[in-house]
């Protein structure tokens, strides 16, 4: 039949006069259908919608035939049992049966049983209790009857399916419970206590109303799931001081209702973090720094304070106070990798601040000195604080900062790293005004990175072991510092004040004693030279370092000074510098008691009339100063090696008899003519001197080249010194090259310039005289003359 595509519904409307719209008799008139060559119409896409054209792979696989089946193969080998798949009923196939029965009755008693009564029904077998009843009806009672070891009762769950509420018994040794993604109801406590509602967040526990009966519960995440902040919380009789959380009931732990007060739960943990409070990463900076503040407020709730203890990394928005009595601990050690857990900065001011009897542990704190301003932990109340093992560092100001005299007193800081953002910055800073009865704080083997000891007027302070790059006594008049055991990589160390012990230190420079010095001990130091200013006064200094020197500008007697290279047991008994009672009032040895030798350490000075005349010794040389009116020698002068050596600037002597000076050398002398210049060109132009002391020898050479251009006029050549007059001659040659040689005569023409002549004349040397210059000519002069100086 022939294929008509029409729509359904029939127009009735005749045609309008406009043609180029679509008409009636369009709507009604057979439709035209297109489709490619080689396709077939149908729909493979699933569900109803619009006819496809389908591809002769989509016809097969909707016919399920496979492509290329049948093809090209004769009726004999379709016809071939040989060539068949699939089954075929046993009947259709001849002598099948007979066959089959032959087979069966060859394997009974070999490998298949022969035929048992007993084997036709449950009869013959032996049943457990109870197994006819499971087998009948599988159900979760009848397979508990049919084992023989199993108690309780319910239904049996196996795994893929949810874990119900045992109506009796007690689950032990389970592992992996997802309490934070789907365990809720109750615990159990301390088998068959009173049971702990789960709930899975602050958030669930505040929209909740839990029973009167129900003092405790445990909250399996702080506000989202998986943010770690599960904990137990109990129900306090009215809002805990830090904050709380409130269910929507009213209940007080006595099971009552209090509108104004009932609801509240407090957290209930011997060993609380921050994350318990809302410190988790998914909060906001504020949040996670207003949550460390509320964990240790909730500590200083509880009696006699607890430790709270900080897990992981948060940047911090406010100063952060550590009550009395609190003990606040980072979970990293001292080399965790910062990114775990330390504190950033992120404001200005103090980042914490300390109450009496606080203690820190391993602090990690990072300032980010280039932004914000302020200290790092400032111990501006209360006394006997303890900071362990602090790593403090890129401080805008000190990272621990004392700044009023009378608190922090007792205060410990044991080991650490601390540094300032400031190469030289403040380490630690301590008061700046301070009694003597306060103080007493100690830091024992603190290292200060690049950072010093800002020592003002703090009292009794104790520094043992570690290391700074400075200590700061410009300040301390009245405060009294204890050190020992300490590296101070200062380069010069200035001491102010009093009473201070400083012993066994390794100091990286010169120490000076201001005039403020007073009752200071300076023992068994390693440094290098000691100074006492005038007026230090009743201080002891014993000073180790070899090669050191002390100088004592005190002007007093009351300062003990030993060096200990100097304090010997044997023939030498000198204990300090050896001082005759009076200026000049003694001898070193005498005329029957001679020294046999005198040993000067490297640098040592032998000194005349407080500097009228020295000599001091430098490697390998002795340099004489002094001696205005010159050295005298009685007898002949003997250099064994055979050189004097002269100044490299002469200093002139106007003595007939004093030799001045001694120099040899090179220059270059200026070749000029009396009307033009000539010029070397690719020629060589050099000169040789000797001086001794005002006698001049000069020898110059010069060879003439392919570039070279002669000038015109006189000829004239530099001297190197400048001549005491035009008194004085030389001789000259010059090289005609292939042709002769010629001499004259060297005369001076100026004080600084020279000049040839042969004999006759009008003979003064020039581009033509004595002949014509050309490439390969030679000239050589020597001459002697006085020099001016």
């Amino acid at each position: 039949m022939t294929i008509s595509l029409k729509h359904k519904f029939h127009s009735a409307i005749p045609d309008a006069g406009d043609p180029t719209i679509v008409q009636p008799s369009n709507w009604n008139d057979e439709h035209d259908l297109v489709q490619s060559t080689g396709k077939l119409l149908g729909r493979v896409t699933a569900g109803d919608g619009v006819t496809e054209e389908l591809t002769p792979v989509q016809v097969r696989a909707l016919l399920n035939v496979a492509d290329g089946a049948t093809a090209n193969q004769t009726d004999a080998f379709l016809l071939s049992r040989a060539n068949h798949t699939g089954t075929q009923l046993a009947a259709t196939i001849s002598d099948f049966s007979t066959a089959a029965d032959a087979r069966v009755s060859a394997a009974i008693g070999v490998t298949v049983q022969a035929y048992d009564a007993d084997l036709a029904s449950w009869a013959g077998v032996t049943r457990a209790s109870g197994f006819d009843a499971f087998a009948a009806t599988p159900s979760s009672a009848n397979l508990r009857a049919l084992l023989t070891d199993e108690t309780g009762t319910g239904a049996a769950y196996f795994q893929g399916g949810n874990l119900g509420t045992p109506s009796a018994g007690v689950l032990t040794n389970a592992t992996g419970l997802p309490l934070s993604t789907g365990v809720t109801g109750t615990l159990a406590v301390d088998n068959g206590g009173t049971p702990i509602p789960i709930y899975a967040t602050t958030v669930t526990l505040a929209a909740a109303t839990v029973p009167n009966t129900i003092t405790a519960v445990q909250v399996a995440d702080f506000s989202s799931l998986g943010d770690s902040g599960g904990h137990r919380r109990k129900r306090v009789t009215s809002q805990p001081t830090w904050g709380g959380i409130r269910s929507t009931d009213r209940f007080l732990p006595n099971g009552t209702i209090d509108a104004a007060n009932g609801g509240w739960w407090d957290v209930d943990e011997a060993y609380p973090n921050e994350l318990m409070f809302g410190g988790v990463a998914s909060a906001s900076n504020a949040v996670q720094t207003a949550a460390i503040q509320s964990m240790l407020d909730y500590c200083a709730s509880g009696f006699g304070g607890k430790k709270a203890t900080n897990l992981r990394l948060h940047t911090i928005t406010t100063t952060i106070n550590v009550p009395a009595g609190v003990t606040l601990e980072w979970g990293a050690g001292f080399t965790a990798n910062p990114t775990f857990a330390w504190w950033t900065k992120a404001f200005n001011g103090a980042m914490i601040t300390v109450g009496e009897g606080s203690r820190i542990i391993r602090p990690q704190l990072t300032g980010d000195g280039a932004n914000f301003t302020g200290v790092g932990i400032s111990i501006a109340t209360g006394n006997n604080q303890y900071i362990h093992d602090p790593y403090i560092v890129d401080m805008a100001s000190a990272p621990i900062d004392f700044p009023t005299g009378g608190v922090g007193v007792s205060f410990t800081c044991y080991g650490g790293y601390l540094s300032n953002h400031t190469n030289g910055g403040d380490g630690v800073s301590f008061p700046a005004t301070e009694l003597t009865t306060t103080g007493y704080r100690f830091f024992t083997n603190t290292k200060l990175v690049n950072s010093i000891y800002n020592l003002k007027n703090g009292n009794m302070t104790q520094i043992v072991g570690g290391y700074s790059a400075g200590m700061d006594f410009s300040a301390n008049t009245t405060g009294r510092v204890l050190v020992s055991l300490h590296r101070c990589a200062t380069t010069t160390l200035t001491i102010y004040g009093r009473e201070h012990h400083i012993a066994n230190c390794s100091i990286g420079g010169d120490v000076v004693f201001d005039a403020s010095c007073q009752y200071v001990d300076f023992i068994g130091n390693l440094c290098s030279n000691i100074t006492l200013n005038a007026a230090a006064h009743d201080n002891s200094v014993i000073a180790t370092t070899p090669g050191a020197t002390i100088t004592d500008n005190s002007g007093v007697t009351s300062n003990v000074i030993l060096h200990s290279a100097m304090a010997k047991v044997g023939p030498l008994t000198v204990a300090g510098a050896a001082l005759p009672a009076t200026d000049d009032g003694g001898a070193l040895g005498s005329r029957t008691k001679e020294w046999s030798d005198l040993f000067l350490a490297s640098g040592g000075v032998v000194n005349w009339a407080n500097g009228d005349v020295t000599i001091t010794h430098s490697s390998n040389a002795l340099a004489f100063a002094g001696a205005a009116n010159g050295y005298s020698f009685d007898q002949k002068l003997i250099v064994t090696v055979g050189q004097v050596s002269f100044p490299a600037t002469q200093n002139p002597s106007g003595d007939a008899n004093t030799l001045d000076d001694y120099e040899r050398g090179t220059y270059t002398p200026t070749w000029t003519g009396s009307v033009t210049n000539p010029a070397i060109g690719n020629g060589t132009l050099s000169g040789t001197y000797v001086k001794i002391g005002r006698l001049v020898h000069v020898d110059i050479l010069m060879q003439t080249g392919s570039t070279t251009t002669y000038g015109s006029g006189v000829w004239s050549f530099s001297l190197p010194f400048t001549a005491t007059s035009t008194a004085g001659a030389g001789v000259v040659s010059a090289f005609d090259a292939g042709t002769a040689n010629r001499v004259g005569a060297v005369q001076i023409l100026t004080t600084t310039t020279i000049g040839m002549v042969s004999d006759g004349g009008g003979n003064n040397w020039g581009t033509l005289i004595p002949q014509t210059w050309a490439n390969g000519d030679y000239l050589k002069a020597s001459i002697t003359y006085i020099a001016a100086q």
